[in-house]
């Protein structure tokens, strides 16, 4: 949902937009992608050299495959608690037979109906998203038996740069919506010592 707070940064406006940036938005994008979209373009032009690697590994034609891809924006939402993020789906996914309810399931992770990729992805997206020391030599093992080098870096860099792109949108007011930091698998267990603490 727009945040109603002022920003700390305005947006460059639409009318201009480089190249680069009308391409990486389109003629459909909301209000807040255009938004966004200006607030990069404030950075000159660093914004002509992200946007393009955005778009190419948000996009559908990542070697990670869209149904996937969309699966690990969710597994990220989820450990912000973003309402903005979790409440999208993309349509695209579901017709690829991505479940509208998959984040229910995230932690029923081993016995849910997700197939070995996306158990490793997803298993790898939380861990990094609360607390990247989990990410051990185990994880390494279940991504690179199912995932070849190029997958497994592609997913690093989209979680890494989703993960920065979510919470730089609250930062910047641009989107009001609660989020819990640093997530809600980390915060469970908070609250499960506090509970142990006080009982």
């Amino acid at each position: 949902m727009p945040s109603d707070r002022p920003m700390p940064v305005t947006p460059m406006p639409v009318t201009d937009f480089t190249p680069a940036m009308q391409a990486a938005t389109g003629p459909t994008a909301s209000p807040t992608s255009l938004a966004m979209t200006g607030l990069i373009g404030k950075t000159g032009s660093l914004a002509d050299t992200f946007l393009p690697f955005y778009t190419a590994l948000t996009k559908e034609e990542n070697v990670l495959g869209f149904k996937l891809t969309e699966l690990v924006r969710l597994a990220v939402a989820t450990t912000t608690g973003c309402e903005a993020c979790l409440a999208f789906r993309n349509p695209k996914a579901i017709e690829q037979g991505m479940n509208a309810d998959a984040p229910d399931l995230f932690d029923e992770l081993d016995t849910a109906d997700f197939t070995q990729r996306e158990r490793a992805a997803i298993r790898y997206t939380l861990a990094f998203c609360t607390n990247h020391h989990l990410v051990d030599d185990a994880m390494w093992d279940e991504l690179k038996s199912v995932f070849d080098d190029q997958e497994i870096m592609t997913l690093c860099l989209y979680v890494a740069t989703f993960l920065g792109t979510s919470r730089l949108s609250h930062a910047v007011r641009l989107i009001d919506a609660h989020c819990t930091l640093p997530g809600y698998r980390l915060s469970a267990v908070t609250e499960a010592k506090a509970a142990q603490t006080f009982s």
